[in-house]
């Protein structure tokens, strides 16, 4: 008996291997997916979300220009109304008690997300919402708004035409600077209640009409239906958080156990086995750190280790 509808996975699909390297920028999704990518792949191959959460394609956008140029904008750091200093362009991460902290820290992840894009063989895109926030002064698309007066910005919604005149081109600058990447697409099944279900829907609707645009654009362009694994194969509340608006930590497993089937060459699979395997045996704690059994199981695990790094070259 069959009790779901299996989603079909794209036919086309890039390929990932030991050697491979991953940045992911996006929504909240896109930071269930990461860490679990970076648990599946070599240590320092997978880059997730750098900035923070990001959840609209304008500011995906901005900060992949950003990474591409290596550069923050003079405007970037600001001081919050709650006395700490905030980056418009980083989620809370980059947040800190001086000027001079909160620069620091934007600077890194930026430098982190630079240096990512440019080993990637792939860039994950997880969309959230076309809502965005236009700081009224200057004039950019805010990625977070930390909580500052409703008055600093204007809210708008983008459109299918706004969503793909922003990534064509980006595409065209990304393809002529990375020709090995390959750019994954994915819509997040969070649901935005704040702006009402009816609404979030057709948000979601704008943006995989959008992916689907952008796809038909390049074959090195990819989709892949988180949202639809999500709502139409597992179906039920039992895999969302207990707020029912987020996928909880099962339904994220069994998307990312999809997305492994359609990505991973055999190799990466073996290798992603294995590592699971021995990250368990060194999670294991014995009751009795100083008896000889914990001595033999820390030897045990050394030895473990020190196979794996013969087999694979890496951790």
């Amino acid at each position: 008996m069959q009790f779901t509808t299996p989603v079909a996975l794209p036919s086309a699909a890039p390929v990932l291997t030991p050697e491979s390297h991953v940045l992911l920028l996006g929504s909240c999704f896109a930071d269930a997916v990461g860490q679990r990518l970076s648990t599946a792949m070599p240590a320092g191959h997978v880059c997730p979300n750098p900035f923070g959460v990001l959840y609209n394609p304008a500011s995906i956008a901005t900060a992949v220009e950003m990474a591409h140029s290596d550069s923050l904008p003079a405007a970037a750091c600001f001081a919050g109304s709650d006395g700490w200093w905030h980056s418009w362009f980083h989620a809370s991460a980059a947040s800190a008690e001086s000027r001079e902290a909160c620069q620091q820290k934007a600077e890194a992840a930026l430098h982190s997300a630079a240096e990512a894009l440019r080993s990637a063989d792939m860039l994950i895109v997880t969309f959230g919402t076309t809502h965005t926030y236009t700081h009224q002064q200057h004039g950019f698309t805010v990625a977070n708004c930390h909580k500052e007066v409703p008055t600093t910005f204007r809210q708008d919604e983008m459109s299918l035409s706004d969503i793909v005149s922003i990534w064509e081109p980006l595409w065209t600058m990304l393809h002529k600077h990375y020709p090995r990447l390959h750019l994954v697409f994915t819509v997040s099944p969070y649901r935005y209640k704040a702006y009402g279900l009816h609404a979030s829907q057709l948000a979601k609707a704008t943006l995989l009409l959008a992916t689907e645009r952008l796809c038909a654009l390049h074959p090195q362009i990819h989709y892949f239906p988180a949202y639809e694994i999500l709502l139409d194969e597992l179906r039920d509340y039992r895999y969302y958080a207990d707020d029912l608006l987020h996928p909880s930590a099962l339904a994220a497993d069994y998307i990312f156990e999809r997305f492994a089937q359609w990505a991973f060459s055999p190799t990466l699979t073996a290798f992603a086995t294995e590592r699971e395997r021995l990250r368990r045996t060194e999670a294991h704690r014995p009751l009795h750190p100083g008896s000889t059994a914990a001595a033999k199981h820390q030897s045990a695990v050394e030895a473990q280790r020190q196979a794996f790094r013969a087999k694979w070259g890496t951790l």
